[in-house]
């Protein structure tokens, strides 16, 4: 029998095409696929695949370096990781910014990590110390310079020319040569209570102080080099200044041999009565272990803690300055200022302070 077009119509289901499906329809038709679907990812340049593995490197270097940081009391070499936290901090917020624009999120947050752990360790020198100052004690206030004025300088004329316009009571003087004690004779009538001693190493020392002083030169510690201590009077009181300069630690020995100095230092200054400082290029950051177990066994205090990074050495490359030239207190003196000189010539930049002392 011959259907009609009307059942035709209503037994034919109908199909869904491309041409009446709903672009707004969340859910294409079953054997096709949106455009967005069919489309492929872009693949990321060559330029930028080249900047991203750079980064990733760069970061790789920043956590080998932390690492190295965190187990340098194990082994003399990785010391050198510790001295440069500021530098890692740089090399961190370079990498948050570099992962976050190729949207590797997951290495922002790992760079965050060793950022925020080296700004912990950092956070001290920003930090003000209590005053200490007791309201029922006289103060009396005094100024210093230390400086290593590097024993193949030629320029005198700028540390000189700092001195006069700082006016130190007294100066701790490094790597002190024969050529830097004819140098420093104009300045005899300014400080006349004076030791100078050259060395053809780099290992002279010398002290200038405008106030009555004994000096004497003590070796301290088996490498054999002399250090320089004063007993200086100011205004009815005394305080005692000892300048020092350890070997570098350029290998096991030498490490060594700094280190058995600070140890002995540290029994020196313990021994000592009333004020006392410890000033000298230390050869070591805030950060080493070595300073860290100096503090604790001299009893002594940073006189930086407080006055933000004051990096003193290398004074002609800044991507590598840290703080190792070095102004150690009793705990009964306090710091009223503490800055990092001008230039004088030399690899390390002077130290200037200003110290109440009881």
């Amino acid at each position: 029998m011959k259907q009609s077009s009307g059942e035709s119509a209503s037994a034919a289901p109908s199909t869904p095409t491309s041409s009446t499906w709903n672009s707004q329809d969340p859910n294409p038709p079953r054997g096709e696929s949106s455009l967005t679907a069919l489309t492929p990812k872009p693949k990321m340049s060559a330029w930028n695949t080249v900047v991203l593995r750079g980064i990733q490197w760069v970061a790789s270097l920043g956590w080998i370096a932390t690492l190295c940081a965190w187990l340098a009391s194990l082994w003399w070499p990785l010391e050198l990781a510790t001295h440069f936290r500021m530098q890692y901090v740089f090399v961190f917020v370079f990498c948050i910014i570099g992962f976050a624009i190729y949207r590797r999120y997951w290495m922002v947050g790992l760079c965050a990590v060793g950022l925020v752990a080296h700004l912990w360790v950092l956070m001290p020198a920003f930090l003000s110390a209590s005053s200490g100052l007791q309201t029922n004690t006289t103060y009396h206030s005094v100024r210093g310079m230390l400086a290593n004025v590097n024993s193949m300088n030629k320029n005198a004329s700028l540390l000189i020319r700092s001195i006069r316009k700082h006016s130190p009571g007294f100066v701790v003087l490094l790597e002190v040569s024969h050529d830097w004690k004819e140098a420093l004779q104009p300045l005899k009538k300014v400080f006349p209570y004076s030791l100078i001693h050259p060395r053809l190493d780099n290992f002279g020392i010398a002290l200038l102080s405008r106030f009555p002083a004994q000096i004497s030169l003590p070796v301290i510690g088996e490498a054999g080099f002399p250090s320089i201590m004063a007993k200086i009077q100011r205004r009815g009181t005394s305080f005692t200044v000892v300048g020092t300069h350890p070997l570098p630690p350029i290998s096991g020995e030498t490490a060594r041999l700094r280190d058995q100095q600070f140890d002995a230092l540290a029994n020196v200054m313990r021994s000592l009565k009333g004020p006392a400082m410890l000033v000298g290029d230390l050869n070591m950051s805030p950060w080493s272990p070595s300073f860290h177990k100096l503090l604790k066994n001299s009893g002594l205090k940073d006189s930086s803690r407080g006055f933000g990074f004051q990096a003193s050495w290398p004074a002609g490359f800044p991507p590598l300055y840290t703080p190792i030239d070095h102004v150690l207190l009793s705990p009964t003196i306090t710091v009223k200022h503490r800055a990092i000189g001008p230039p004088i010539g030399s690899d390390h930049f002077p130290v200037l302070f200003e110290v109440n002392i009881p």
